[in-house]
């Protein structure tokens, strides 16, 4: 993208900051040509760095939230993205490593199939905890699970007994997620190693996939 671009991008993002919320707030903050700041809006919006409610009205996006969080906080596992590259290319599935960020677990980075039918999981998509297969690990052997009225005890029980959590995305009917947790340098459970895809092809191979993401989390 050109220069001029990134820049026009920035005070679409500078303007919803100061408290822009919709697109003629917008339009008056940054004075940008209407095709031009759709065009740039629908950019940003698709990659979470600005979300758009029902209404239509903006605000800052998981991405951008996820960088503010990650500013304040000493990362307890580096991202390793070739180890994500190898996992994507010897499943030929999307990857990707959650970390827990409050109630939600959040995609840190995520690698997706260059053919076939993927799974999109773009960087900072935000998951519940207690219903996704990312979150049923980060909460698994969290010490504060019993704030969790929904999380059901025994199924958290069976993730740690078994060492990963299997669940269907209940954002994306047909998709489900195997995950497993990757350990911090103090033996923490510091985030969750995640390979999702449709179901047909994921269910009749999860007890292979839980062993090539444990393997894989081993070396974080």
């Amino acid at each position: 993208m050109a220069t001029a671009g990134i820049e026009r991008m920035l005070v679409i993002v500078d303007a919803v900051v100061a408290g822009a919320s919709s697109v003629d707030d917008v339009r008056a903050a940054t004075e940008l040509p209407n095709s031009t700041l759709y065009r740039l809006i629908g950019q940003l919006v698709d990659q979470n760095v600005l979300q758009r409610n029902r209404a239509g009205f903006l605000s800052m996006g998981m991405r951008v939230r996820s960088w503010s969080t990650a500013a304040t906080l000493t990362p307890l596992v580096r991202t390793n993205y070739a180890l994500l590259r190898q996992l994507r290319d010897r499943t030929g599935e999307s990857v990707q490593l959650f970390r827990r960020v409050a109630d939600h677990c959040l995609c840190s980075a995520s690698v997706e199939p260059e053919h076939g039918l993927r799974d999109t999981v773009p960087v900072g998509t935000s998951l519940p905890l207690v219903d996704s297969a990312a979150g049923k690990v980060l909460l698994a052997w969290a010490v504060d699970q019993h704030r969790y009225a929904d999380a059901d005890v025994r199924e958290l029980a069976r993730v740690r007994e078994q060492g990963h959590a299997v669940a269907a995305r209940s954002d994306e009917p047909g998709v489900l997620a195997v995950a497993v947790p990757v350990s911090g340098p103090n033996g923490e459970v510091a985030a969750a190693l995640c390979i999702s895809g449709p179901t047909r092809r994921i269910r009749p191979q999860t007890a292979a996939l839980c062993a090539v993401l444990d393997a894989a989390a081993a070396r974080f």
